[in-house]
């Protein structure tokens, strides 16, 4: 019996007729249709169907505006991602939406259309910004083509062209970072642990906040990243590391032991404490707007050419090559693997990583003024 090119489909009589399930957050319908005269109607009917069901069920009309169907799109896409992921999403749309042309109906906006608000998108905004709301339309009018709401994406061909000059310093050199390290240790700086620990490792933000003392081995000098303290609308939400290698321990060397001993024996605190603490009032920050700020003002003081916190993490991948640690080691020690960089850097031995942690330690230690 030849096989049918077309699930769902099957012929009746002397004509075809298509059957299919839709389910949406566990609500099952069922959609079909008869008569038509070959396989290949009945197919793009049942297609068309599904895809009016799916619209139906998420409550989008097909004369929704740009604006409208983008609500929609991020209420949809939140169901299946982290809430700080959908908040992100969300944010890069607002002002896509209020464009003058998201007022109108998403089936009838050209590829032209669409060149005219994403220029005068990055017209207002940082390239880097820009790019990030294209993408994140690209990703919502793939949907919609999905869904049959629109033929296709119209913006796929359409590049954002970089006019204006990266920022000069977006990472620290060795010595520029020692003499950061330096300055804000002598200055009594209540932060030169956060500092120094982030620094050390090349930890994310969140991860840093996520930190609790019962995430140490002391004895194996390991730290373990298992969560993350991220800010979503104002309020500080706790999640699971942002990749499954991001949760990979880190080696920590003597000197950064030490540094966190010290630390502990001020608070003596429980091991569920958090690591990092609000100077100002011994507890969790509660604005991470607030840790940017003393970030800013600790760079400012410390005399250093300015980058953002998240260069942090750059520096300390600026640093390892600047020391000639081998990329392997290095793409280790930050945890940044894709499933391809997984297979390639598995070689990597403890002992190499324990020696990473240990020239990254002897190359920051700051030494006493005798």
């Amino acid at each position: 019996m030849k096989k049918n090119r077309y699930p769902g489909v099957f012929k009746r009589g002397d004509t075809w007729s298509f059957r299919a399930q839709t389910n949406q957050d566990g609500v099952r319908s069922g959609v079909s249709g008869s008569g038509y005269e070959t396989a290949k109607a009945a197919h793009d009917a049942r297609t068309a169907a599904l895809k009016a069901a799916t619209r139906q069920a998420r409550g989008v009309d097909k004369d929704v505006t740009l604006a409208e169907y983008l609500d929609h799109w991020v209420e949809d896409y939140g169901r299946t991602v982290k809430p700080t992921t959908a908040y992100g999403y969300g944010v890069a749309l607002v002002e896509i939406q209020r464009h003058p042309l998201a007022g109108r109906k998403l089936r009838s906006l050209t590829e032209r259309d669409f060149r005219t608000i994403l220029s005068d998108i990055q017209a207002s905004n940082a390239f880097s910004t820009a790019l990030r709301k294209r993408g994140v339309l690209s990703n919502a009018l793939t949907s919609a083509a999905r869904s049959g709401l629109i033929a296709d994406n119209p913006i796929t061909s359409i590049r954002l062209a970089r006019t204006e000059e990266r920022p000069e310093t977006d990472a620290w050199d060795l010595a520029t970072t020692k003499r950061f390290l330096t300055q804000r240790k002598y200055a009594n700086d209540p932060l030169y642990p956060v500092w120094y620990l982030s620094i050390m490792t090349g930890l994310r933000r969140g991860e840093l906040h996520g930190l609790q003392w019962f995430d140490i081995d002391w004895t194996r000098g390991l730290l373990y990243v298992r969560r993350q303290r991220t800010e979503i609308g104002g309020k500080i939400v706790e999640q699971y590391p942002k990749t499954a290698g991001s949760e990979a321990p880190v080696y920590l060397d003597p000197e950064t032991l030490r540094v966190l001993t010290e630390l502990r024996e001020q608070r003596n605190p429980y091991g569920d404490d958090y690591i990092v603490l609000d100077p100002r009032t011994g507890k969790p920050y509660r604005s991470l707007l607030t840790f940017r700020k003393d970030w800013e003002r600790a760079v400012k003081n410390a005399a250093v050419p300015p980058i953002k916190f998240h260069g942090i993490r750059h520096t300390t991948a600026s640093v390892m090559a600047e020391l000639g640690i081998p990329l392997a080691a290095a793409q280790q020690r930050l945890r940044h693997w894709s499933a391809a960089m997984t297979r390639h850097y598995t070689h990597v031995a403890n002992d190499q990583a324990a020696r990473t942690a240990a020239q990254l330690g002897e190359a920051f230690t700051i030494k006493e003024a005798s």
